[in-house]
């Protein structure tokens, strides 16, 4: 027992002073006064967004806001600068301000008496006189079959049925849809509402289908009826004519005058016209650019903001599909279509293969890819993405995917990401070489467009021109530090001075990572260096801060603190040395335990 408690006191006694050997030869942390400290709100993200921008020069720090309200406002009110981030992106809120009612239904398929409710709601559809109240009970009559179909799978009705009631449904929701293309000709005010309230119970109807689609081998059924939500969708975003309009919401911690900057990025022929064109909507004030910063940021005329909330408008103007022909009008050879006359037919006889090229590519965006497809007869098609590989021009596979087999039309789609190595992307459709049985499948729509959405930031510059904000004209104080000990160091000011300034230590942040004004020892006495801090105390907690996302930092302010020297100590170094002391005592003392009695023995 006496062997091991000193084995355990040597492996702590030969850590320590490996420790020691170690401090002496490790590279000391930076540490520096910076000329310009920028204070912002956002997330860690958004900080690396701003440090890797041209913003910034020479030593400089930065504040990311915290939940610490106290520091936050001393570094907001010594800051150089004030950039905030969008603190999210609000989504537009529908305005219909109805609720989904899904009613009760008391009699399901299995009933003798099901036939009199078929007829009786082929009845009051057709007694009707206008399309808004037709377009009401194809909604209640499309919800009828939804309760009717959940009801129905929970008793394990046969696969008959279950058709029965997903075709009942689908006739609905396609009565409904030629009801609303009908009022819209007719009166677009009068079927505005109807729009409003159809497109939030079909999206509700969508969940519920997609859940059947999963737990259920109807797939082709319930394919067919996605597809009618999938047209009725893309017909009311087409004919109510909604803006692209994305809203950014900023949490601004102090009122004052505002510049919009928005990074620049080419993303040329994606749109109809240039997206800033209209100018952007600022709490509701239109700003237009009014020139560039650093040839990376556009710059917008500065806007009044008060404290507290603020949205920002950006409407986008129509997007260009990044293929030609991707309609297939003038090359398709069906007759069976999405949208138009002609869809694409590839078949293992005689056309197995098409390839598209996506014109205006830039590798630093983002792309949907979307498109109709039907299988036919036979094997599945392949979706690929091709491309070249800059540095070595050699082909690339992108992706390779097996499309799902369904008899009735299908909307694919996919991502494509940010990818710097790739140059001249092109899709390829195909049938693989290893399928030789008869095989046929239908294209259409296939549509590619840029997924993008702006960075736009404010920054306040109370009339001051962008460049001289993030340029310090304050007066550079150099200074001098070293390495004591393994958490202790010492830092001394070759120039003092009369304005408050920040103190950065380019080590991980630690709650216990102290700074003392003043040195412990500056003869470096060894027993001073032991216990120097014990009587010394340290700067208030609420001057010491995360600086840069991950360093200690410290406010300084001369007419509180008289001091040109600092020491800089982790609490670990207070114990370090009497606790060395104690495994050394413990350790010597075992052995001594242990030649005793072993004397002992020998006698």
């Amino acid at each position: 027992m006496i062997l091991k408690h000193i084995f355990i006191c040597f492996c702590l006694l030969f850590f320590g002073i490996g420790q020691f050997v170690w401090a002496q030869v490790e590279e000391v942390p930076k540490i520096e006064i910076p000329n310009n400290v920028s204070y912002i709100v956002g997330n860690d993200e958004q900080a690396a967004l701003f440090i890797l921008s041209s913003f910034l020069s020479g030593d400089f720090m930065f504040f990311l806001e915290r939940d610490f309200k106290e520091r936050n406002k001393l570094v907001l009110e010594n800051s150089d600068s004030l950039v905030v981030f969008p603190q999210k992106k609000a989504l537009l809120e529908r305005k219909w301000e109805g609720y989904i009612d899904y009613p009760h239904i008391r009699l399901l398929p299995d009933h003798p008496l099901y036939f009199y409710v078929q007829w009786k709601e082929r009845r009051s559809v057709s007694a009707v006189a206008t399309n808004k109240n037709r377009i009401e009970l194809h909604l209640l009559y499309a919800a009828k079959r939804l309760v009717e179909l959940e009801q129905s799978l929970k008793k394990d009705f046969s696969e008959e049925v279950i058709k029965s009631i997903l075709e009942g449904h689908q006739y609905h929701i396609e009565s409904l849809f030629n009801s609303l293309k009908q009022g819209w000709k007719e009166s677009k005010e009068d079927t505005a509402q109807n729009i409003l309230k159809t497109e939030v119970y079909i999206l509700n109807f969508e969940k519920k289908i997609r859940l059947v689609q999963k737990k259920n081998e109807l797939v082709n059924e319930a394919s067919g009826i996605l597809f009618v939500y999938q047209k009725i969708l893309e017909w009311i975003g087409t004919e109510r004519g909604d803006p692209q309009r994305i809203v950014y919401e900023y949490d601004l911690p102090q009122k004052g005058n505002y510049t919009l900057l928005i990074e620049k990025e080419n993303f040329e022929g994606s749109f109809e016209s240039d997206p800033y064109e209209d100018g952007v909507v600022v709490a509701s004030e239109k700003i237009t650019p009014t020139g560039d910063f650093n040839n990376e940021w556009l710059v917008f005329n500065p806007v009044f903001l008060s404290e507290g909330k603020s949205k920002l408008t950006l409407t986008l103007p129509p997007f260009i599909n990044l293929v030609s022909g991707g309609s297939f009008e003038a090359t398709g050879e069906s007759s069976d279509a999405v949208d138009g006359q002609k869809s694409k037919r590839l078949n293992t006889g005689k056309e197995r293969k098409m390839e598209l090229a996506i014109e205006h590519y830039n590798p630093y965006l983002s792309y949907d890819i979307s498109f109709y497809y039907r299988n036919l007869m036979g094997s599945k098609l392949d979706f690929v993405v091709l491309g070249e590989d800059v540095f070595t021009e050699e082909a690339i596979e992108v992706v390779r995917e097996t499309l799902p087999q369904t008899k009735c039309w299908n909307k694919f789609l996919y991502r494509l990401g940010p990818n710097p190595n790739l140059k001249s992307p092109k899709i390829v459709l195909e049938y693989p070489s290893e399928v030789v049985a008869e095989s046929a499948s239908l294209l259409d729509n296939l549509v590619v467009n840029i997924k993008w959405e702006p960075k736009p930031i404010l920054v306040l510059t109370e009339n001051k021109e962008i460049g001289s904000v993030f340029s310090s004209k304050k007066e550079k104080i150099d200074l001098d530090f070293d390495k004591l000990d393994l958490f202790e160091y010492q830092v001394t000011l070759d120039n003092s001075s009369q304005e408050p300034f920040f103190l950065v230590f380019n080590q991980t942040f630690h709650p216990k990572q102290q700074l003392y004004p003043g040195l412990f020892c500056e003869d470096r006495n060894f027993w001073c260096r032991v216990f120097g801090s014990w009587r010394r105390k340290p700067l208030a907690e609420q001057f010491h801060f995360e600086a840069n996302g991950f360093a200690n930092g410290w406010f300084i302010d001369p007419k509180i603190v008289h001091e040109n020297k600092f020491t800089i100590e982790f609490w670990y170094q207070r114990i370090y040395y009497p606790g060395l002391g104690v495994i050394t005592v413990i350790f010597l003392a075992g052995i001594a335990v242990f030649a005793r009695e072993r004397l002992k023995e020998l006698s």
